[in-house]
């Protein structure tokens, strides 16, 4: 209940602005100038106002170089929409629906701090959601997604806890990872040898897109919100192949037993295998 669009928006100014990237902050205006439906949708049930940032550091030689592109989902509260969490265990972690802003934010600064020889931009749309709305983090990492088109991305990078039931899948031992590029994949799992982080890749199938909502006439007749459907859906507002999406919410939380380098709580993950990631690709095109 502290932690809001607002109030995130101006720690990321406060602390990427020290470390040399620029933060633009973007309005409810602006979100509906580019058409931004799904994002305003899920702010129009919350009495804060959304936030769309844009953050850019160019640390490449050539300044119009095609960047990478990073895109976190960031929900600073998801109280579930009109699909309400069943009880206060569920409810209180979604605190945590902040994490893939706060993810591709950390990875940003590090990136800047780092002086990489490589142009980053980083898109973070913020928004509470609070009932009137539902499926909140596809429809923002959608349009944001979307929008990220506008820059001919180099790779884009996706992050999100958007998938409560990954866990059930695959335990907690990495976030779930989906690519249509081999290659791409073949460098993350590169970078999260070296980090300890590591991911696990799952399909990426049109099935999984056609059955996500299934009609007949005027009613649903079946739903499928796996975090593969979720992927799927998600793919359908990028143009370029050279795109992975993590689904984080089976590593959100860490507990120290489990995993003793990390301390119990919000564990960040897979913050250190995406920077990583990025660090190999610029050592990749000084050779």
């Amino acid at each position: 209940n502290l932690l809001t669009p607002t109030t995130f928006a101006q720690d990321i100014v406060d602390v990427l602005c020290k470390s040399g990237a620029n933060v633009g902050v973007k309005v409810k205006y602006w979100a509906e100038k580019h058409g931004m439906g799904g994002f305003l949708g899920v702010a129009r049930g919350s009495c804060e106002p959304p936030v769309f940032l844009e953050i850019s550091y160019h640390g490449g030689e050539n300044k119009g170089e095609n960047p990478v592109i990073l895109v976190g989902s960031g929900i600073t509260f998801n109280s579930g929409g009109v699909c309400l969490k069943r009880n206060k265990r569920e409810m209180g972690r979604m605190r945590g629906d902040i994490g893939g802003a706060a993810c591709v934010a950390a990875v940003t600064r590090a990136v800047a701090e780092l002086k990489l020889p490589i142009n980053l931009r980083t898109l973070i749309p913020l928004v509470e959601n609070m009932p009137g709305s539902d499926v909140a983090g596809q429809l923002v990492l959608a349009d944001a997604l979307h929008y990220s088109n506008h820059f001919k991305p180099r790779v884009v990078l996706s992050v999100g806890s958007l998938s409560p039931g990954i866990g059930k899948s695959i335990g907690t031992v990495g976030a779930a990872a989906f690519t249509p590029l081999d290659s791409l994949w073949t460098r993350v799992q590169g970078a999260a040898i070296h980090t300890g982080d590591r991911s696990v890749r799952l399909p990426l199938w049109d099935i999984h897109r056609e059955r996500m909502v299934n009609y007949e006439g005027d009613h649903v007749i079946g739903r499928d919100d796996s975090s593969c459907s979720t992927a799927s859906f998600l793919k359908q507002f990028i143009h370029s192949k050279d795109w992975i999406h993590f689904e984080m919410d089976n590593v959100m939380v860490s507990c120290q037993k489990d995993c003793p380098y990390l301390r119990d709580g919000m564990s960040g993950r897979p913050t250190r295998t995406l920077i990583e990631l990025i660090a190999q690709m610029t050592c990749i095109d000084c050779k």
